[in-house]
């Protein structure tokens, strides 16, 4: 009798064991990481051309809320453009100049500058070409400290100087790239060179390098 209260008993309190114990643990689902890296939408503007659209808030531009630049050729007119919208009243200047390759390397045509005090500013202008010829605009923007330099080619997404591999941001990376292409280690595309070259004097050193780097870190260069 004794022996079959004792086994009840076990039998019960094998029952009673939480069926949790035996269940797959829960694994709690991967938090999201987020850059912290500036992003430079490219955006189409309306025009035939595909312009540069340059989202401000950013370390390395923090007077320059959006700027457009484009450069349109039709016959024998090409039209360059560019637009910049400070996040406040400021210093601006655009210098625009076009340029056409020549024997190999691009030469001057003509450059326009423009000025004023405010929170916007643009400017456009054209110019009498040869067709068949291949061109491209050079556009600096300055608003105080900033400073922002894209080659507009037509017809195609402009290239936004310091952006070696094209992904729409200035990053560390780029500077290393660039000092690769510098030390020619490295080749890239035909337009990776272009990019590296900062200073737009048309070659790429170790300072061009070093001015992607410290726009990267939002420094003044």
């Amino acid at each position: 009798m004794k022996l079959r209260v004792i086994a009840a008993c076990l039998l019960i309190a094998a029952l009673m064991i939480p069926m949790t114990a035996y269940a797959e643990p829960v694994v709690a689902p991967a938090s999201e990481t987020q850059t912290a890296q500036p992003e430079i939408p490219v955006e189409p503007t309306g025009y035939t051309p595909v312009a540069l659209a340059i989202k401000g808030g950013s370390a390395a531009w923090r007077q320059i809320d959006r700027g457009l630049a484009f450069l349109h050729i039709s016959g024998a007119t090409a039209r360059c453009s560019a637009t910049v919208v400070t996040n406040q009243k400021a210093a601006i200047t655009v210098s625009m100049t076009l340029q056409r390759l020549i024997s190999g390397k691009w030469q001057n045509l003509e450059t326009w500058k423009k000025s004023a005090t405010g929170t916007t500013l643009s400017d456009e202008r054209g110019k009498i070409i040869e067709p068949g010829g291949s061109y491209r605009a050079l556009i600096r923007i300055r608003v105080d400290s900033d400073n922002l330099t894209v080659y507009a080619y037509p017809e195609q997404q402009p290239l936004l100087v310091g952006d070696v591999d094209h992904d729409s941001r200035i990053l560390a990376k780029d500077a290393r790239l660039a000092l690769r292409i510098s030390a020619r280690l490295y080749k890239g595309d035909a337009y990776a060179p272009l990019c590296a070259d900062y200073n737009c004097d048309g070659a790429v050193r170790a300072g061009d390098a070093r001015g992607i780097l410290r726009r990267s870190a939002g420094l003044k260069t």
